[in-house]
């Protein structure tokens, strides 16, 4: 079951206050002794202390969630450029590739890792037909690190981006990391296919 997303983040202490009775700040952050240790049998803690471990765990969400959203934007940015740059698509057909590339985004799970990065873009063109190869990684890659390898066909006839693998009822067409390198299987008829291989940095 997926946990949705909550609407708020739980904010808590994160502004400055000096206490006009005591004049202490809201906030003091435990210094490095008790934060190896902890509480301790009978302690009680003082409130800035706990004011200051909420304040840090509201931060570092909203941290987690700007990376996320940050990363989620490279990769579409990707992929209308992708689509953008791309003169064998136009019109209508340029608007059912780009849906197509960002469902298949969206659908992945994003990884705990500090940059995306596209290795390498493959194309094989003029009328492939069958294609079964297996793409070596690039220099410094492995299974290990490889987030994404999508591949997309583009048919002859009709003329539409076909994304691999598909949801033919033969299921015969996939794509797959293996530890050679990313294998590719189509079984139909295309005029390209694209292979774009995403390392975790």
């Amino acid at each position: 079951m997926t946990t949705p997303r909550p609407s708020v983040f739980p904010d808590f202490a994160m502004t400055d206050v000096i206490d006009p009775s005591s004049l202490q700040p809201n906030v003091v952050e435990p210094n490095a002794g008790k934060k190896n240790v902890g509480w301790v049998y009978n302690e009680k803690p003082p409130r800035q202390y706990f004011n200051w471990l909420s304040r840090m765990t509201s931060t570092w969400l909203h941290y987690a969630d700007e990376q996320i959203t940050a990363i989620w934007n490279a990769i579409t940015n990707v992929a209308t450029s992708e689509i953008a740059n791309d003169s064998s698509v136009t019109g209508t057909t340029a608007k059912d590739a780009l849906n197509t590339l960002l469902t298949d985004v969206n659908a992945l799970q994003i990884p705990t890792a500090e940059t995306l990065q596209i290795k390498e873009t493959h194309y094989l063109s003029s009328s492939v037909t069958g294609v079964s190869h297996t793409f070596s990684y690039p220099s410094g890659m492995t299974k290990a690190n490889t987030f994404i390898a999508s591949a997309r066909a583009f048919m002859a006839s009709p003329d539409r981006w076909h994304t691999i693998p598909s949801n033919d009822a033969d299921g015969t067409n996939t794509i797959d990391c293996i530890d050679a390198g990313v294998h590719v299987t189509f079984t139909g008829a295309a005029s390209v296919i694209q292979l774009i291989i995403w390392k975790i940095e």
